[in-house]
């Protein structure tokens, strides 16, 4: 990512310490203050190790970030940002849960599933995944059986 340093005067607002992440609000600060785009080259790396704060985390405490992460935007950001941020973070909180569900996280996912329903766009493919997990639980609690 790169952008000018001098976006937000001296001093970034108060809200931007507040979720757990630092490079999501960044990236939607940046967006507020004009024109984006991709370029499709490598300019950088990005190491995974052991020591890095996110891989520290759990899949389900990562997804939980982001969703906090998401809710400062929609509360600190211009509306018109909010509008066009939301089936961007719905796209993105979606994939969350179908990965949260193959690893187990069923009340993890259960909760973005929820908050997608209240703040996120009513796609198609949202609703059908939060049938299937209300029929999964609704299967596990009545045969006391783990999720597949």
């Amino acid at each position: 990512m790169m952008f000018r340093h001098c976006l937000w005067g001296n001093k970034l607002p108060d809200w931007f310490y507040d979720p757990p992440q630092g490079d999501w609000p960044l990236h939607m600060m940046n967006v507020e203050h004009g024109d984006f785009g991709y370029i499709d080259q490598i300019f950088s790396a990005y190491r995974i190790h052991g020591a890095g704060i996110w891989n520290k985390e759990t899949e389900a405490e990562k997804v939980t970030g982001n969703l906090e992460c998401q809710r400062h935007f929609l509360k600190n950001l211009r509306p018109e940002n909010v509008k066009a941020a939301r089936p961007v973070i719905t796209k993105h909180l979606y994939g969350d849960v179908k990965r949260l569900l193959r690893q187990g996280h069923v009340e993890t996912a259960q909760i973005v599933m929820d908050w997608i329903e209240e703040h996120g766009l009513k796609v198609p493919k949202v609703l059908e995944l939060k049938t299937k997990l209300r029929l999964g639980l609704a299967k596990m609690k009545s045969h006391s059986i783990a999720w597949p």
